[in-house]
């Protein structure tokens, strides 16, 4: 999917439940494109020589997510740690994914092997992409002890205003990124719905 399709069916998408096939109702932010907790945008820092903090792409997207109005937190060996004035936070973390690629970012939800009407290849694919060519990531995360002063629908609209900043600074930075989840719930299978932005070949009006 391209990322233009992607920030529009985010903007148009109604605040509403629909039953996904475990028939528990969910947003349809998150059925449909696959905004949730710890959302995942992928991105190729071009510097995974260097420690995270010292990655000109990383730093200057801390920088301007800062100039936002996001407060630099902490750092530690896991990430670099942002909050926003609603609390939602932005975590940068390199990709360690093991040779298999589990453990890389939200894999699961795409590359299972249960995963209806595609095959282990194409699945393949997509996850040898994935894992090659993005050396650093960032999750939207919504804290513990924030969750449930919201409600669910109300959540997840949250989390798409920062999916859609997030997105359009990025794409303003020329930089390349993926969003392995952005394909929803309810269409684990259809793979095509992965968004891959690629400033040499996309341009976003941002």
């Amino acid at each position: 999917m391209r990322l233009e399709q992607y920030l529009t069916a985010l903007r148009r998408c109604p605040d509403e439940f629909r039953n996904c096939d475990d028939k528990q109702p969910v947003p349809k932010l998150t059925s449909e494109l696959g905004v949730y907790d710890n959302f995942a945008l992928l991105f190729d820092s071009n510097r995974n020589d260097l420690p995270l903090t010292e990655r000109p792409v990383v730093t200057d997207l801390v920088e301007k997510l800062k100039a936002k109005g996001y407060v630099h937190t902490h750092t530690d060996s896991s990430g670099i740690f942002l909050l926003d004035a609603s609390t939602r936070a932005i975590i940068f973390r390199k990709t360690c994914p093991d040779s298999d690629g589990s453990g890389f970012p939200y894999s699961s939800i795409y590359f299972s092997t249960e995963s209806a009407g595609k095959s282990d290849e194409d699945a393949r694919k997509h996850l040898e992409r994935q894992l090659t060519k993005y050396d650093a990531y960032l999750s939207l995360h919504i804290p513990n002890d924030q969750k449930y002063e919201l409600s669910i629908l109300s959540e997840m609209r949250l989390m798409t205003e920062k999916i859609i900043d997030v997105c359009k600074l990025s794409a303003k930075n020329r930089i390349p990124f993926c969003l392995p989840s952005s394909g929803g719930w309810d269409h684990c299978e259809e793979l095509s719905r992965i968004v891959y932005y690629n400033p040499r070949r996309n341009k976003l009006v941002v």
